[in-house]
């Protein structure tokens, strides 16, 4: 047989490691799968008594550049309409007494508290008071 030879894993050589994030980056699309990979071998770090990776500046750089390239926008929600709301409603008086129970809760939480986009447009010309003469 040849010779055998001795290969050292720990401590890992943080640049080396920048790179292996590199493609995980781009082939997982995940920042969990990055701050998996960093945390793993930070703790392996930990366990035998050396610097954490996590630690080095280079390391830090590259996890914080995989947050903002992996950063997803958030998407926010479209308002419930009273459209839809009316037409749930429509459909759960037609049901039993737990539908009824429920339709009024529906209804006593939509228009009662939780239109208050319609009630901040709202202005005195908005409101018509006749006056008995």
């Amino acid at each position: 047989m040849g010779q055998s030879s001795r290969c050292c894993f720990l401590p890992a050589d943080p640049v080396v490691f920048t790179l292996y994030i590199m493609p995980l980056i781009q082939q997982t699309r995940s920042v969990s799968s990055v701050n998996s990979a960093v945390y793993g071998v930070s703790w392996a770090h930990k366990r035998s008594g050396y610097q954490e990776l996590s630690e080095y500046p280079v390391v830090k750089q590259v996890v914080d550049a995989a947050r903002r390239i992996l950063a997803r926008p958030a998407k926010r929600k479209e308002p419930l309409s009273s459209v839809l709301v009316r037409k749930v409603i429509s459909r759960l008086e037609k049901g039993n007494l737990g539908d009824l129970q429920l339709a009024a809760l529906f209804s006593l939480g939509f228009f009662g508290f939780l239109r208050w986009d319609d009630l901040r447009h709202l202005s005195v010309d908005s409101f018509y008071l006749p006056i008995p003469m």
